[in-house]
């Protein structure tokens, strides 16, 4: 999912991450996140979320990151 054009997370953003998260998890696939402004990081991290997400800074990280 490219964040390039999201400018901000609410607690409903979050929410709808984390079901897209468990729903890749429940069908074998990765659900990645590139491309997240200094904001939306920071809110990862504040809600500890940084550590559930794969988050890349760009296509070519997550494409290489097959684990």
């Amino acid at each position: 999912l490219d964040f390039k054009a999201v400018s901000f997370l609410d607690s409903e953003a979050l929410e709808l991450l984390l079901r897209f998260h468990e729903e890749f998890k429940n069908r074998g696939g990765r659900f990645k996140i590139i491309g997240i402004n200094t904001i939306c990081r920071d809110i990862l991290n504040a809600t500890r979320l940084i550590n559930v997400f794969n988050v890349y800074e760009d296509i070519h990280q997550a494409i290489k990151d097959v684990s």
